[in-house]
């Protein structure tokens, strides 16, 4: 019963430093998302690839 305790907490504390690290990288996507949106150049880049790949 111990080992299964101290599995599940190690388990949680894997998906918790998982689910930082995530947060971590969205948030990092997000400013680079609002450095990058404010060219138009990746507009275009991004209209062009969508007409390509749909």
């Amino acid at each position: 019963a111990l080992y299964g305790v101290l599995h599940h907490y190690g388990l949680l504390s894997r998906v918790r430093a998982g689910s930082l690290s995530m947060g971590f990288a969205v948030s990092w996507l997000l400013q680079f998302q609002r450095w990058t949106f404010s060219s138009a150049l990746f507009h275009a880049v991004l209209a062009v690839a969508m007409s390509l790949f749909t």
